[in-house]
């Protein structure tokens, strides 16, 4: 099999680790940290951005700054 990456960034699919090792059980796992402080303005902007999709609207400032 040539070298592939499969690349998750999603926390979420930690829950799902136990299964990728049964699959691919020679798979190399990385785990990067983060700062809280770039952690969340980052998921808050992301979260701005997804908002219009699911049909709702997203104000940062009132999360972010109460």
């Amino acid at each position: 099999m040539e070298n592939r990456h499969f690349l998750l960034k999603a926390p979420n699919h930690l829950i799902y680790l136990d299964t990728l090792m049964e699959i691919i059980p020679d798979a190399c796992l990385v785990y990067t940290y983060r700062p809280l402080r770039e952690v969340i303005p980052s998921f808050l902007s992301l979260m701005e951005t997804w908002q219009p999709l699911f049909g709702g609207k997203y104000d940062i400032n009132i999360v972010y700054f109460n």
